[in-house]
């Protein structure tokens, strides 16, 4: 009835939505005579225009009753009823959508009529009423033929469909051509919409064989279940064995059947009968109302985390999001978080730093990073006043922060020269000025800027800074107007064709037309130019060969790349512009729009294969001319060093997964605390090993593709348990076809050798550390010490980009799974998006008993935030796709201290209690019934009546346990927040384990036994005794102490897990007495039986109860020693436990009672697991045996030398290598810093000297000691 309440409550709240919204007025274009205008629906055939329509009138209607084939009209900051083909507009053929409501981005869009009703409607003017009824005359005869639409889906950034009028050729139209439904027009008066797909068939309303919610497993479900398992496997003896006892007791009769039983039945049916009957007794011994009172539990939960003031957003003014309520106690077991950088860990608020135009580098400002390494530049700063032309307006003035050294050159002397350098500086601010896509929006009297990427706003604000307005785009002419404020001359650039940036381009390009004049000011040439912005490593090689010298100190492609690596030292974030004059541009169009207008060219485009539009594009961006770089600086969030160095305390391991260059990633890990500053970090990149950007990637998939096919099926039962829940490692892959792929790259590029020398280096280090630590853990556990010893100064960690994912993922996985679990903090460079849910997934499926929470805030993390087991997404400036995709969304990342220290950690304690207690309860009574049963010859007799069944689980118990599960505390808030040490037992999983359930069962046991046979040997039973005026114990005083013994000790058993006792808990468990008291009264003197479903006979042998019992002794007697006996084992552990002098130093000393224990699992598992992902490596085995002789020295820098046909080679399947192989440290020892700021830095100095690598013995031949491993397994530990 509750779940029923809690369902319907949801589908009111939906129905007032969908009334709402489908009542919105709209104005529809209706025929008045000779046919319909609509053709059917878009799903099938198509959207039929006009048809035999003679004549039509404009309605005014609502949303539900639009129609596909519609011809409806949508007025300025209205929303769009359905999805509609744009077919006019108060500007012509474009107009302006703001998307927000769809997928969050704040920007305004562009939206164009296709070009067959450019001429077609040209005269239509609804803006009056004279041109509405005009219009309503004029389209059914304008408006004749079909769309062939797509069929309905939910892909709202891709359409397809084909426009056919009669006497026109057919035209494509694509998304550009289409207005989503929810989607809201701006700057724009109106437009004229033809309904494609309207309600469940439109983008947004689509989810065809998708669940509304997608569940993800929920981890603590195994246990649960696990044990529903056994509850109901219990549920076989327990029936076997009352039916058996019963025949053995019925055949021991002389009669064959006592006195009071009326059937002769003997034997195997008798027996299966009584089985069934003892099936219906003990039932309940599996929760029937678990799931319901958990829903409830997590309903409140999900109120009260949304409303929790610490996690609100007052910027954004955003609380948090509960989007999927049962992960609500998964939040308290994280071991993994998985960040994306520039949005989530950054604030995304973006300021022009600085910039290299014409190889000459200008600016000098600070960034947070670079104050925070001590490379700030001290330099005096220029105070010469800057030009008159020179600033932005308050819209812009934001995006800009840019400084000069008064010893460095000044870019405001070059521009003011008219010489070549001032006209490819001036070149410059016009490729910043026109390579966008930002618009334009009147609010009063200002234009405000928008775009969907913030870096866009700070080049066009750097454009005006240095006297190049951005001024207005007039889409319907093609043009952007650029304002010389230098020179006031106004310019209009034709936009002739525009290449959007994608995550696998990873460039923007744009191509233009400039006018004469901007021509002759930028020094002159072709007017047709494309302008390119992208990522260095994408637009260098698409550069054309120089013949002559650089000029400019950064001229040169290996001058400009170091440079930029030293801004990527401060976390400034980069890009390349180039350009290319294109005198041949008409016939390359003319190609390209054929290309376009192809459907299965433009349906291989959007797929991603290979097609001629991508050749087009690739031809274009070819040959092109180094302009210049320009930096960024997007500053850190709030809190977010604070909270993910609390997060490492804790034990939770973080990665960090971004986009950006190396040196970028590795200083931004280190001033969030990722990488602290002991770190001893593995660096396995194009930097370290130049090799691995020589391998292409569709090579290591064809090897992937090889080696997966080679793979072993996974065994039934792996695949039973993966149907359960249940995961289990993949089979691993056959070693013979390991070694022969591997061979063949290392045959192709004989460097990757030194990749894998740096991983058992590093790894040979892990496994000493990790033998040190079980030694020194083990000391802990035997010692009884209440805190662990502090971990070593080295914390491992790991950086890793794009191509050594790659790489490593395809040849040993094994191995870079278990290296990199066992590192602290991994940071993942250069890594697209579908690496990012690989790297999760390499956790997730290859670590168990992990916890993986991703968390991001742009379209590119959509496939991590699925993968995790929790995904949360950041409400910021890159659009909804990451909230819409999550469980759960907040506003700032340091909202995670809210979400996994205080709600994650308790929910999950509390659920765990409520998970035991909800066992407890029912096999209290399911037990006590069934020890009773067989008291009484094992004949099914029941110790309570039925009604007590539903009173006990619907009035008694589940109010005290809904609030216990919702409110409890065992530490405050703010303790909870700031001690992460508690977090520490949450990652372990101490407290909802197999063990606890079995503790429970047997307390419930233990209960059930005192509750079934001490009323009855209190009473004198089986014997007559005297009980006043009663002589004989009936069964009804048996039942009225047992139940009233059972609903006390149960509720009491319950208070002593209460942590927190407000009046909330008193009046609650104040309420659960007064109901046993009450329904008391009710029993005793509500005659006859109030309920029809009750049978009268059991009621009516509680008539007048409660004046029999009250006044017997015996009775008291009894109620107090059961409740006495039945909590003392749960009191006595309770006080071998307390420590009354603080509630947050008893939780602290109950989590480190059981962390050195915990800890010593971890690390020998993880250990082990090391020791044998790296048998696992191609020829360990046979090599490693084979070449005993071969020796490894490790020298005294830190360096690794092999030379010779050493055990290395032999172990890796090579032989002798003439170069020797170095193994280097990839970060330099960091310099100490304020504890306040609790930022790290790298800091260009000497490392301790330390031995890295490991030696062969000579002697050994077993593979596990020609790799070292032989002593790293720990022997006879006891904890």
């Amino acid at each position: 009835l509750v779940d029923l309440v809690l369902m319907a409550n949801e589908d009111i709240a939906r129905h007032k939505a969908d009334r709402l919204v489908n009542g919105q007025e709209v104005t529809i274009l209706r025929a008045t005579g000779g046919g319909g205008g609509g053709g059917g629906s878009g799903a099938s055939a198509g959207t039929e225009l006009g048809g035999s329509v003679s004549a039509a009138e404009w309605l005014d209607g609502t949303w539900a009753d639009v129609r596909e084939g519609d011809v409806v009209r949508v007025d300025s900051h209205e929303a769009f009823p359905a999805d509609l083909l744009l077919l006019r507009s108060s500007t012509g053929r474009e107009c302006w959508v703001n998307t927000k409501p769809l997928d969050g981005e704040t920007d305004m869009k562009l939206r164009l009529a296709p070009k067959v009703f450019e001429s077609l409607l040209m005269d239509v003017d609804v803006g009056t009423d004279e041109g509405e009824a005009a219009a309503a005359r004029a389209l059914p005869a304008l408006l004749r033929g079909k769309v062939l639409c797509e069929q309905p889906n939910n892909k709202i950034n891709d359409t397809s469909a084909e426009v056919r009028l009669a006497g026109v050729p057919p035209a494509l139209a694509s998304e550009d051509n289409v207005l989503l439904r929810g989607c809201q027009l701006r700057n724009t008066d109106w437009i004229l919409g033809l309904v494609l797909a309207c309600g469940p068939d439109s983008k947004v309303g689509f989810r065809q064989g998708e669940p509304m919610n997608p569940s993800k497993p929920v981890l603590s479900d195994s246990v649960v279940n696990l044990n529903l398992l056994r509850q109901a496997l219990l549920l076989v003896p327990l029936c076997l064995l009352g039916s058996t006892v019963n025949a053995i007791i019925i055949g021991n009769y002389d009669d064959g059947q006592p006195w009071y039983r009326e059937t002769e039945a003997r034997g195997f049916g008798q027996w299966f009968l009584n089985s069934l009957s003892y099936f219906l007794l003990c039932y309940s011994l599996i929760p029937i109302s678990f799931y319901v009172t958990r829903n409830i539990i997590f309903s409140f939960g999900r109120y009260f985390m949304s409303h929790d003031l610490t996690m609100y957003d007052e910027e954004q003014d955003e609380p948090a999001r509960v989007r999927t309520m049962v992960l609500l106690e998964q939040l308290g077991q994280v071991s993994h978080i998985f960040s994306d950088k520039t949005g989530t860990l950054t604030s995304n608020r973006m300021e022009f730093r600085r910039a290299v135009f014409g190889g000459v580098a200008y600016g000098c400002g600070d960034t947070a990073i670079s104050r925070s390494l001590g490379k700030a530049n001290d330099a005096p700063r220029r105070a010469a006043p800057l030009p008159p032309y020179a600033g932005t307006t308050a819209a812009t003035r934001a995006f800009v922060s840019f400084e000069e050294a008064e010893s460095d050159a000044s870019i405001w002397d070059v521009l003011s020269a008219d010489d070549a350098d001032g006209a490819a500086l001036r070149e410059c601010l016009v490729a910043l000025a026109v390579n966008h896509s930002v618009m334009l929006e009147q609010v009063g009297d200002a234009q405000i800027p928008s775009a969907s990427s913030p870096d866009e706003l700070a080049f066009v604000a750097a454009a005006e800074h240095f006297g190049l307005h951005f001024e207005a785009r007039q889409t319907a002419r093609g043009v952007v107007v650029l304002h010389d404020k230098a020179r006031g001359e106004r310019h209009e650039v034709q936009l002739l064709e525009a290449i959007a940036y994608s995550s696998d381009r990873k460039r923007m390009s744009v191509v233009v037309r400039l006018p004469p004049a901007l021509v002759a000011s930028i020094g002159g040439g072709c007017a047709d130019r494309i302008y390119c912005k992208g990522a260095d490593s994408v637009l260098f090689e698409r550069l054309a060969p120089v013949a002559a010298a650089a000029k400019g100190q950064y001229g040169s492609q290996e001058a400009l790349s170091d440079l930029l690596g030293e801004w990527a030292e401060v976390a400034l974030r980069t890009l390349v512009w180039a350009k290319r004059e294109l005198p041949e541009l008409d016939e390359w169009r003319a190609k390209y729009r054929e290309a376009f207008n192809n459907p299965s060219e433009v349906a291989a485009y959007k797929s991603g294969e290979p097609c001629l539009i991508t050749q087009l594009q690739e031809q274009l961006e070819s040959g092109l001319t180094l302009q210049g770089a320009t930096a960024i600086e997007d500053k850190l969030q709030d809190g977010v060093p604070e909270i993910l160095a609390d997060l490492r305390e804790a034990g939770t391991k973080i990665w960090m997964l971004t986009g950006d260059k190396v040196g970028t990633a590795k200083n931004i890990a280190c001033a969030c605390n990722i990488l602290p500053q002991e770190a001893d970090v593995l660096e396995i990149t194009t930097e370290t090993f130049p090799v691995l950007a020589d391998v292409k990637t569709t090579k290591l998939l064809e090897v992937q593709q090889t080696l997966e096919a080679s793979r072993p099926m996974p065994t039934r039962l792996a695949r039973l348990g993966a149907r359960l829940g249940v995961r289990s490692k993949l089979p691993r892959l056959p070693h013979e076809e390991l070694h022969k792929q591997t061979a063949a790259l290392d045959g192709e590029f004989p460097g990757l050798l030194e990749v894998r020398h740096a991983l058992i280096a590093f790894q040979k280090k892990l496994s000493d550390q990790m033998k040190s630590e079980v030694s020194r853990l083990t000391a802990s556990v035997n010692q009884a010490n209440d805190q662990v010893a502090p971990d070593g100064n080295d914390v491992p960690c790991m950086v890793i980009d794009e191509k050594g994912i790659e790489y490593c993922a395809t040849v040993c996985g094994e191995v870079l799974t278990a290296v990199s679990n066992s590192c602290r903090a991994v940071v993942a460079c250069r890594a697209r998006k579908d690496q990012k849910a690989q790297m999760l997934n390499m956790i997730k499926f290859g670590v168990p008993g992990s916890c993986c929470l991703a968390i991001g805030d742009g379209a590119n993390d959509v496939a991590m935030i699925k993968a995790g087991h929790i995904g949360v997404g950041i409400i910021g400036k890159e659009g909804m796709e990451a909230v819409n995709n999550s469980d759960f969304a907040i506003g700032q990342f340091r909202f995670l201290r809210g979400l996994l220290l205080v709600h994650g950690r308790q929910n999950y304690r509390r659920y765990a209690t409520f998970c035991y207690f909800m066992f407890y309860q029912s096999s209290t009574m399911v037990f006590s019934l069934f020890l009773y049963s067989l008291l009484c010859e094992a004949s099914g007799a029941l110790l309570y009546p039925y009604f007590i069944f539903d009173f006990f689980t619907v009035f008694y118990t589940p109010l005290a346990l809904i609030v216990f599960s919702v409110s409890d505390q065992d530490v405050s808030k703010e303790e909870s927040a700031h001690t992460p040490h508690l977090y520490s037992a949450s990652i372990q999983r101490v407290y909802l384990t197999s063990s606890g359930f079995a503790r429970w069962l047997s307390e419930a046991f233990y209960l059930a036994v005192l509750l079934a046979y001490l009323p009855a040997a209190a009473y004198g039973w089986p014997e007559k005794t005297h009980m006043g005026e009663h002589e004989d114990p009936a069964w009804s005083a048996l039942s009225f102490t047992a139940y009233n013994a059972m609903v006390i000790v149960v509720l009491s058993r319950l208070a002593l897990e209460v942590h927190s006792w407000t009046v909330l808990e008193v009046a609650c468990w104040t309420l659960s007495i007064l109901a046993l008291v009450v329904t008391n009264l009710m029993f005793s003197y509500w005659y006859p039986v109030p309920f029809p479903t009750v049978p009268d006979s059991q009621w009516g042998e509680f008539n007048n109860i409660l004046a029999i019992m009250y006044s017997q002794p015996a009775f008291w007697l009894c109620l107090v020693l059961i409740v006495f006996l039945a909590l003392a084992p749960a009191l006595i552990l309770d006080w071998l436990h307390v420590d009354p002098t603080s509630p947050l130093r008893n939780a602290l000393k109950a989590v480190a009672s059981t962390r050195a224990a915990q800890a010593l699992r971890r690390r020998t598992t993880e250990m082990q697991e090391v020791n044998e992902a790296w048998l696992s490596i191609p020829s360990a085995k046979q090599s490693a045996a084979s070449r005993p002789n071969g020796e490894a020295s490790v020298d005294e820098g830190g360096g690794r030398s092999v030379g010779g046909a050493s055990a290395a080679d032999a172990e890796l399947g090579r032989g002798s290598s003439s170069k020797p192989v170095e193994y280097r440290p990839s970060l330099r020892p960091m310099s100490e810093v304020p504890v306040e700021s609790k930022k790290t830095s790298f800091l260009r100095g000497k490392r301790k000297n330390k031995q890295r690598g490991f030696t062969f013995s000579q002697n050994d031949q077993s593979a596990k000691h020609v790799l070292g491993l032989a002593t790293n397994e720990p022997k006879d530990l006891k904890v």
